[in-house]
């Protein structure tokens, strides 16, 4: 299953990432989705982080007035830029996404399919997730979800 998952991926010049189970109600699986972000965000919740960006290196500069008198002003440091960023987000993604392997889900990335396969099968929402092939690529429907071709 992992060199096809890897396959699948390496195919994917404009892939959908999608969490899979064969059988599955993707329904079901935003509900897992949610419940695990939820879990996450208990486990590691928001924790701001401030952090200094040093400021830039500016090069020595020769000034010169018109009369010809010249100074040279020397390198020195920019000033600092200070960023605010969530020390526990890669955390809390690591742990959502452990909780939905642990749920029985595989991230998989499908690619989008061409126009000539999208013309070739009736329009619809995947409600139960087909078995995957080599062949299976997915049909973005907007926030109503997406459509797996196997």
């Amino acid at each position: 299953m992992a060199s096809f998952v890897l396959a699948l991926t390496v195919l994917a010049g404009c892939a959908q990432t999608i969490y899979y189970r064969e059988g599955a109600d993707p329904a079901r699986i935003a509900q897992a989705q949610d419940q695990c972000a939820l879990q996450a965000d208990t486990k590691a919740p928001y924790r701001p982080e401030t952090r200094i960006v040093p400021g830039p290196i500016i090069p020595a500069q020769r000034v010169c007035d018109p009369s010809g008198a010249c100074t040279v002003i020397p390198a020195h440091q920019g000033f600092p830029d200070f960023e605010t960023v969530d020390a526990n987000a890669d955390r809390r993604a690591l742990l959502a996404r452990d909780c939905m392997a642990k749920s029985g889900f595989t991230r998989v990335s499908l690619p989008n399919c061409s126009a000539e396969r999208k013309s070739s099968v009736t329009p619809g929402i995947t409600r139960s997730q087909p078995k995957l092939t080599e062949q299976s690529c997915v049909i973005p429907r907007g926030a109503a979800g997406y459509q797996i071709v196997p």
